[in-house]
């Protein structure tokens, strides 16, 4: 059905062009120049996603984990974001399903002291909180929480996460698979088992995932 839109697009923007060429009103010069060029850009930039998107694989099952799963770490780029919502997204990084090691990473940006406080006391309940499931299941895996703050660095979030990499490199120098989430976003509990199994294959560099949002029901946009 994609392909059908995709030639539809083609040929009836191709005839419109044409029209549009001939009845061009080349008094209105600074107007309707500007205006050809903007559909021009447009056909090419929709034909060149036709063109990409024509031979579109999408997979219905997930590749299997291996039987000895990876330790995978978790980096939490974090910067002013209230303290309820970085304790939803790092208890369900907690309780992610997946069976092999994971280490979670809290990565601060912001040097004020009281936000510094905040996490810390966070990082205490969260820690408290863990340590009673735990003592409470005998079916729990390994979980690592660390929090680092900020030192003086450069480019935004990417040097916040450059920061976590750097610390993992030092501290667990075996982990090669890093999952990458914001601090206002919930995991489902099996994202890594949904993930991991494609790194089986050496030509992979990263999977991305789909995000969804939770919004109200007066959101415009749905």
């Amino acid at each position: 059905l994609h392909r059908i839109a995709g030639i539809s697009f083609v040929i009836f923007t191709s005839i419109y062009l044409v029209w549009l060429i001939q009845n061009l009103n080349k008094n209105a010069f600074y107007i309707s120049y500007p205006f050809l060029a903007f559909q021009l850009f447009s056909f090419l930039f929709i034909s060149v996603s036709i063109i990409n998107n024509w031979k579109g694989v999408y997979r219905v099952t997930r590749p299997s984990l291996p039987d000895n799963p990876p330790p995978v770490s978790v980096v939490v780029p974090t910067k002013k974001e209230p303290i309820t919502i970085v304790r939803q997204t790092i208890i369900s990084l907690l309780n992610l399903s997946y069976p092999g090691k994971v280490v979670i990473i809290l990565s601060n940006d912001d040097g004020n002291a009281t936000q510094r406080a905040r996490l810390l006391k966070l990082m205490d309940e969260l820690s408290e909180y863990w340590r009673k499931k735990v003592s409470n299941s005998e079916h729990i895996y390994q979980r690592s929480l660390y929090l680092i703050n900020t030192k003086p660095h450069k480019d935004a979030k990417a040097g916040n996460l450059n920061q976590a990499l750097k610390f993992l490199k030092r501290h667990y120098p075996e982990i090669n698979l890093l999952l990458t989430q914001d601090a206002d976003e919930v995991c489902y509990p099996d994202i890594l088992e949904a993930t991991v199994g494609y790194f089986q294959n050496s030509l992979v560099a990263y999977v991305q995932t789909i995000k969804q949002a939770a919004v109200s029901k007066e959101d415009p946009f749905g």
